[in-house]
């Protein structure tokens, strides 16, 4: 059986994972977790990974750029409960 996607994607965005002396350019785990998650969000895990395998030597933050604007589908309600508190 081959590998899944999100498991591609940690495989060729992990040699993101790095200290920079610019803590803006620093990539930790988490970082990578949430890029991961965003795609999962927005049904663009294959979009990213396809980004991610053409620009490899990329800059990591730049990748977020490839996510429309605002709430994924299905995950509206998400924003009416923050306004209700």
């Amino acid at each position: 059986m081959g590998k899944s996607v999100v498991d591609e994607l940690w495989e060729v965005l992990r040699p993101f994972i790095k200290e920079y002396p610019l803590k803006k350019d620093t990539v930790l785990e988490e970082d990578v977790e949430m890029l991961i998650g965003e795609a999962i969000a927005f049904h663009m895990e294959k979009e990213l990974l396809k980004e991610v395998k053409a620009n490899p030597t990329g800059v990591f933050w730049d990748f977020l750029s490839d996510f429309p604007e605002g709430v994924p589908p299905g995950q509206e309600d998400i924003l009416e409960d923050d306004e209700e508190d």
